[in-house]
C-alpha cells in the first residue's frame, strides 16, 4: 500500500507549560506526527512512552523544535495528547498530522536530517538519502516569526512536494510551522531543499527532513495478499 497523507489536526498555541494536541480521525496503524515549537530551548516531553522522538533541535535560545511519531491504536482517533515541560513564559505551537500506508511494525522512520539555520526568509533543509524507493519524504519547517506564508519547495527527488501545514502563533509569540510531503518516486538523495516564508522579518529557523517507510514487503510489511500455490490440477499445495 502506498503512503498517503491522511489528515491534520488543528494547531494549538499558547504560553502554558503544556500543549494539548487533538488527533484527527484515524484508523489503527496510521502514523501520527507531532510537530512542536517553542520560543525557548527547554526540552519538550511526550505524553507517554508510546511516542518516539524523530528529532529535537535548538537554534540559539529562542527556538526549540521537536518531532515525534506514534502508531495509532484503538482510541487514538480524535484523542487529546498532552506534551509537557514548556517554560510557561514564552510561546509554544504544535500540530498533529497523520499518514496512512506506513510500515505497521517496528519503526516507520528511515533517514533523518536536520538544519539549524541563521536568520533568513527561507527555510533550508539538508540533503537526505532515503533507505527505500517507496518511502514518503516529509519536510518539517520551524520559523521564529509569526507573520509568514509558506512558499513552494522545488524538488526533483521527490518530483514534487505538497504543503499540508502552514500555521502561525499569535503575533506576540513569533512562531510558525510548515510541513510538506512527497513520495520518493525518483530515488536517490533529495539534495538540499528550501522554501520561502514571505515573512515580514527574517528569523532563525529549523528545517527537518525525514523518511516514512511504506508497508511493503521490502520494509517488512504485508504488501499485497499472497495466496497458496496450486498444482496443475488446481489443488492448493
Amino acid at each position: 500500500m502506498a503512503i498517503a497523507f491522511w489528515a491534520a489536526g488543528s494547531a494549538v498555541t499558547g504560553t502554558a507549560t503544556t500543549l494539548a494536541l487533538v488527533a484527527p480521525t484515524l484508523n489503527v496503524n496510521d502514523i501520527i506526527i507531532a510537530q512542536i515549537s517553542s520560543e525557548d530551548n527547554d526540552a519538550h516531553l511526550a505524553p507517554d512512552s508510546t511516542w518516539t522522538a524523530i528529532n529535537a533541535l535548538n537554534n540559539g535560545t529562542a527556538l526549540r523544535s521537536s518531532l515525534w511519531w506514534k502508531r495509532a491504536v484503538t482510541g487514538s482517533s480524535g484523542a487529546t495528547f498532552t506534551f509537557t515541560s514548556f517554560a510557561g513564559t514564552s510561546g509554544n505551537i504544535g500540530i498533529l498530522t497523520a499518514f496512512r500506508g506506513c510500515k505497521v511494525d517496528n519503526s516507520p522512520i528511515g533517514s533523518v536530517t536536520s538544519s539549524a539555520n541563521v536568520s533568513a526568509d527561507a527555510v533550508t533543509y539538508a540533503t537526505l538519502t532515503p533507505t527505500a524507493n517507496t518511502s514518503a519524504i516529509i519536510a518539517a519547517g520551524f520559523y521564529a516569526d509569526d507573520a509568514t506564508t509558506a512558499g513552494t519547495i522545488t524538488s526533483t527527488a521527490p518530483s514534487s512536494f505538497t504543503n499540508i501545514v502552514d500555521v502561525e502563533s499569535a503575533a506576540a509569540d513569533n512562531l510558525s510551522l510548515f510541513q510538506y510531503w512527497g513520495i520518493n518516486n525518483v530515488g536517490g538523495a533529495t539534495g538540499a531543499l528550501s522554501h520561502a516564508t514571505t515573512s515580514t522579518a527574517d528569523a532563525v529557523n529549523n528545517g527537518i527532513l525525514f523518511e516514512l517507510l511504506s508497508d511493503t514487503p521490502a520494509n517488512g510489511g504485508a504488501g499485497g495478499v499472497t495466496y497458496p500455490r496450486r498444482d496443475r490440477l488446481g489443488t492448493r499445495e
